[in-house]
């Protein structure tokens, strides 16, 4: 044996400058057990194996992995999902789409695509709180997509239908209410992906030489989608919204608007459709 819970904690503070409350978050990620173990059970034996495996993920993360990777999880909206560098973590501000869809005037059982769908966050968000509505996740990474469906599986949401494949794939069909999308939109010569973005996979993050290649692709292909009275919602980055407003008025769309996420900076655009008549 290794000593106890609590003794690890404290060689590990000596030895690896992180903060506290992460080493114990990496800590219950090796002994597959909750935070609040840790607290109430200091003096619990630890094994050869958990210690070898705790330090394995402390160097990970001085190398700047990020957390949701090593511990293999991340909460969005009201999910725990699993999150690997198969896919984009998320991250709260797209949260902000969730909320946009969410107060919508839709029907009750309104379709709904979600393009680019990643680990599911926005699809899975969107079909929990609203189970009557029919929701497509579209992701054309294999891999991302195998993500997605592990999450969809865990989250028993009924109500997802998952699609593997390029969203430039997709047939107009049965109108859709709402299309949202969280696409890749960052510059493809900026160098410096920064921190821990550089373990997340670049083609989930970089879209041209401006960063706005694949928002051309959805807001387009959405007008295409949408019921007349529909909405499509895009994330897009801080310095990108006006770019995208553009973007949605050449396509027809009205009722343009950019929503600002909690530190007051640009982050997702909107546009409701109408087909010209």
């Amino acid at each position: 044996m290794s000593g106890t819970l609590a003794g690890l904690l404290a060689d590990a503070g000596r030895s690896f400058a992180l903060p506290r409350r992460e080493m114990q978050q990496l800590l219950a990620s090796a002994c597959a057990c909750a935070e609040q173990h840790l607290i109430a059970h200091p003096d619990a034996a630890v094994t050869d194996l958990q210690v070898q495996q705790f330090r394995v993920l402390c160097r990970r993360r001085l190398a700047g992995e990020p957390m949701a990777y090593l511990l293999g999880q991340v909460g969005f909206w009201n999910l725990d999902l699993a999150v690997d560098a198969r896919a984009l973590i998320p991250r709260p501000d797209t949260e902000l789409l969730v909320e946009f869809a969410l107060e919508l005037d839709l029907p009750g059982d309104a379709r709904v695509a979600d393009l680019g769908a990643g680990t599911g966050a926005i699809a899975l968000a969107l079909a929990c709180e609203r189970p009557g509505w029919s929701v497509t996740a579209v992701e054309r990474d294999p891999e991302a997509a195998a993500l997605c469906a592990e999450n969809i599986r865990e989250t028993g949401a009924e109500n997802v239908e998952l699609l593997n494949f390029d969203w430039c794939n997709l047939q107009p069909g049965p109108a859709l209410e709402l299309v949202v999308s969280n696409p890749p939109y960052v510059e493809e010569d900026f160098e410096d992906l920064g921190g821990s973005l550089r373990f997340e996979p670049r083609q989930a993050l970089v879209a041209g030489p401006d960063g706005l290649d694949a928002l051309r692709e959805v807001i387009p292909l959405a007008a295409g989608l949408l019921r007349d009275g529909g909405w499509c919602a895009v994330e897009h980055g801080f310095g990108q919204g006006a770019a995208v407003r553009e973007i949605f008025q050449s396509c027809g769309y009205s009722l343009i608007a950019t929503h600002r996420d909690l530190a007051g900076r640009d982050r997702i655009s909107v546009g409701h459709w109408k087909s010209p008549s």
